[in-house]
């Protein structure tokens, strides 16, 4: 999967933070480093991209009618003409229909952020706010400290898991 159109803000901003994290200005620089790392570690842990973005996914060779889309909520198709997107928030699938192709462009994640579910704004708060106490620096190299099992419950409760890859129609 890669994105065509990255998202135009974060599903957490330095001010959602402020309201819980007392830190003076000249932090907001390093909270917003902190925000932008803990929101990919709770995308990539949960297969849940929380703001809108259009990405492009590579679709499997052989013959098949159903593929299982990598990632949950997949709002709209935007370049696979001939191909219908089911069920797109809870188990998005691809169905080939006439679409001949090997890539499909889509529009995933859950909208503004404001839209994003409040478990997952909250696993990237939590992680700030642990990252921010350790003393933990976005740079090239860091080792980040074990996520706390708070985060952790928070991730496997919002975890998208696709049933299987493809489907070639029969049970």
């Amino acid at each position: 999967m890669r994105v065509i159109t990255p998202p135009e803000s974060a599903p957490v901003s330095v001010a959602d933070l402020a309201a819980q994290l007392h830190f003076d200005d000249a932090e907001a620089p390093m909270i917003e480093a902190l925000i932008a790392a803990a929101t990919d570690v709770v995308e990539t842990a949960t297969n849940r991209p929380m703001v809108s973005r259009v990405v492009d996914i590579d679709l499997p060779s052989g013959s098949w009618n159903t593929f299982w889309l990598p990632c949950a909520p997949v709002a709209e198709l935007v370049d696979a003409a001939g191909g219908e997107l089911l069920t797109g928030f809870d188990e998005p699938r691809f169905v080939r229909g006439a679409f001949d192709g090997d890539r499909i462009r889509a529009r995933v994640g859950y909208g503004l952020p404001s839209d994003t579910p409040p478990r997952l704004r909250q696993a990237i708060i939590l992680l700030v706010k642990e990252w921010r106490d350790a003393s933990i620096t976005i740079e090239q190299a860091y080792s980040a400290p074990q996520i706390s099992f708070g985060v952790r419950a928070l991730l496997r409760q919002s975890r998208y898991r696709r049933p299987r890859v493809v489907s070639d129609g029969c049970p």
